[in-house]
């Protein structure tokens, strides 16, 4: 079989499901047939490649879908067919793992092309697993083709991991994505279309940490660079760009570097621990300064949402903080040196830890007053709202309450709120004897009692 191009490392720990879902998008990946263009969007040889329809859809190239069935049907998945009940009948695939127009391929990696010709794959996939238990093995077990490598006791060394990930590969291009990072359709085509510019050592991709359409929103060029005071700075590595950058460093989760490249510079520091943060800045200043150029391609493309985001102000547990300190200023000496620059970048980065340490202190110590006084101002509206019911009660606008045993509560009150009495009229003897005349006296009493209830009154009025 002829060596494969590409290598793709996969660094994972203790997150089965996760890994599993990364190797059903890598595998599905394939560079036939398809192109992109410098949007990150992928079109096959007549439509861009989104612009996937089933039966009984059709859509126009803006997105629009003309009929008015659901999206969802309009995403075939390989080898699989449903009705609407969303029922599958035969489905080895994830429905979003499709891969380019005009080929398919099984779980060993190997693809088909639509004349049946098998084309040999052009990339292995190696999995460095430093899990804790047995959960991922059984996950890659499902890919035969993946090469698995079980690192123990290897714990918050990432560095290490990737460097073990290396002397197992045997690719031209090393790329590494972390087991949470959901790689695009045709990510592996645009990576190789990178590559063919010599001039290029390292390349990587934008990496989305919003859902559809929200991700698409806004637009502009990523910032990845590295001041001369040795800070870095990584921003808008998710936005929606077009162009291809050059940038001082890569995101860690969506990389790659030619292999002749990682060996002139060494490969990854182990000096980074911890959190291993500036283990990639690290590497890409190497291998800038070595005489390569890093780029941004906005069509390599992954989806990374890490879990720690769920956990409210992960990022400012002491341990975090601790290893984010001591990496940064390794960092900083080793590419900088000890000097006044360098010393100085430091304390400005220790500055803003600290202002943000205190701009914390006060907003979680004016939230805690705030907390406070509301529940005395709600204590304070329900003593009101309880002298109010208990002033109605008294004056007989609301009537008493029991409560029987089965805990409901019986209203006695017929109307809460009284229609007050209408006055009577004042009667002169003409109109009294015009009333009398209209409303005689029925001979049966039963028969007619409003009639006597009026008699009586006029005969009470002409009394006094």
């Amino acid at each position: 079989m002829n060596k494969p191009v590409v290598s793709i490392i996969i660094i994972t720990r203790n997150r089965p499901f996760l890994l599993g879902h990364c190797l059903e998008r890598v595998w599905s990946q394939s560079s036939i047939g398809t192109s992109h263009d410098q949007s990150g969007s992928y079109r096959s040889s007549h439509e861009r490649l989104w612009s996937q329809s089933s039966v009984g859809t059709s859509h126009d190239q803006s997105g629009s879908y003309r009929s008015s069935h659901e999206r969802l049907w309009s995403q075939p998945s390989v080898g699989t067919s449903h009705d609407q009940s969303g029922s599958h009948r035969s489905s080895p695939e994830r429905l979003w793992s499709q891969p380019s127009v005009g080929t398919s391929h099984d779980q060993s990696g190997s693809y088909r092309s639509s004349d049946g010709n098998l084309a040999l794959r052009n990339f292995e996939v190696i999995v460095v697993d430093s899990s804790t238990n047995d959960e991922s093995e059984r996950v890659i077990a499902r890919y035969p083709a993946t090469k698995h490598i079980r690192v123990r006791g290897a714990r918050n060394n990432m560095p290490q991991a990737r460097n073990t990930g290396i002397a197992c590969s045997t690719g031209e291009i090393i790329a590494f994505i972390d087991d949470d990072s959901m790689v695009q359709p045709s990510w592996l085509e645009a990576l190789l279309d990178v590559y063919r510019d010599k001039t290029i050592g390292a390349a990587g991709g934008r990496v989305i940490t919003m859902p559809e359409p929200y991700c698409d929103e806004i637009k502009g060029p990523p910032r990845l660079h590295v001041t001369r005071l040795g800070g870095v700075i990584a921003k808008d590595a998710g936005l929606v760009s077009e162009e291809r950058t050059e940038v001082d460093h890569l995101i860690g989760c969506n990389m790659s570097f030619r292999r002749t490249v990682l060996e002139e510079v060494g490969g990854f520091d182990s000096n980074f621990t911890l959190t291993n943060l500036r283990e990639e800045t690290d590497l890409c200043l190497r291998v800038k300064r070595a005489g390569w150029r890093i780029v941004f391609e906005p069509g390599i493309a992954v989806v990374h949402f890490s879990a720690r985001s769920l956990q409210p102000y992960f990022l400012e547990r002491p341990t975090i903080q601790f290893s984010n300190g001591r990496n940064g200023s390794y960092f900083a000496i080793k590419h900088f040196g000890l000097t006044p620059r360098s010393i100085g970048g430091q304390l400005i980065d220790a500055g803003r830890s600290c202002g943000r340490a205190v701009y914390f202190i006060g907003l979680f110590s004016a939230g805690t007053v705030a907390q406070l006084a509301g529940r005395v101002a709600g204590v304070a509206a329900g003593i009101r709202w309880l002298k109010n019911h208990n002033a109605h009660d008294v004056s007989g606008s609301y009537s008493a309450s029991s409560h029987d045993q089965a805990g409901s509560y019986r209203a006695f009150s017929e109307d809460v709120s009284p229609t007050p009495p209408v006055p009577e009229r004042e009667l002169t003897p003409a109109l009294a004897a015009y009333e009398r005349e209209l409303s005689p006296i029925p001979s049966v009493p039963e028969a007619q009692p409003q009639g006597i209830a009026r008699r009586t009154a006029i005969n009470r009025r002409r009394t006094r």
